[in-house]
């Protein structure tokens, strides 16, 4: 997660997985040094996310109200263009 916006905010950077299921999105923390002052896993109903994109290597998610960050557009910085472009196009299906 990059630190901007919603994710420097929210203090929800570093290193996260995103899991995909048919009713929401979770963000769930890796990495060695799992800091106790971030969220660990962060949950967001498909319902509650606005809408969703990508920007050459990142994949942005825009959230409402009803979600524990509240509103706002997580980031996140992936491997290439390419994957950001898949990972829109999978949240959309």
């Amino acid at each position: 997660m990059a630190n901007r916006e919603l994710g420097g905010n929210k203090n929800i950077t570093g290193p996260y997985l995103l899991c995909l299921t048919d009713q929401s999105i979770i963000l769930v923390k890796t990495g060695s040094n799992i800091d106790t002052d971030k969220l660990d896993n962060v949950e967001f109903s498909i319902h509650s996310i606005r809408c969703c994109g990508d920007y050459q290597t990142f994949f942005y998610l825009e959230v409402g109200t009803a979600t524990v960050t509240g509103p706002g557009n997580l980031w996140m910085q992936v491997e290439d263009n390419a994957m950001a472009a898949h990972m829109h196009a999978t949240v959309l299906k």
